[in-house]
């Protein structure tokens, strides 16, 4: 009797993006809008994100915007929805910035020090994929 060999294939999750959270009391169609006019952005209102937690669909919107000169997508997802949180370590965290590929520090400082100005935010900071797992299930087209 011949033994069958068994091969694992382990995949680690692309993280070449990068994630920032924000904290605001605005609805996310005007963090979109303000986000647009302070820093020369173009969001759209995109399909809602969704994910299914204990049976339950949660919807997440979304605004999203190709920057074609850059080759970078920026997406403003919100992290509420009806039924839930979608980084629920993170409740007092309204929005996710989302941009891919990550577009490198000093991009990200540039990006940090304008939104660090926006009156309507009074919270930012980058988050770290490897703490936050659910994070790497944000995949855009």
């Amino acid at each position: 009797m011949t033994k069958i060999k068994k091969h694992r294939i382990s995949l680690e999750p692309d993280r070449n993006y990068y994630l920032a959270a924000i904290a605001s009391h605005e609805k996310v169609y005007y963090m979109g809008w303000i986000l647009n006019r302070e820093l020369g952005i173009h969001f759209v209102r995109s399909a809602d994100f969704c994910t299914t937690r204990k049976s339950t669909n949660l919807f997440f919107p979304v605004f999203a915007w190709k920057d074609e000169y850059k080759m970078l997508s920026w997406h403003l997802i919100s992290n509420r929805s009806e039924h839930g949180f979608f980084l629920d370590d993170l409740k007092n965290i309204d929005f996710l910035l989302h941009i891919t590929p990550n577009p490198g520090a000093a991009f990200i400082d540039n990006l940090e020090n304008k939104l660090k100005t926006i009156p309507v935010i009074y919270a930012f900071f980058p988050v770290d994929p490897q703490e936050y797992p659910m994070a790497d299930s944000l995949q855009f087209d």
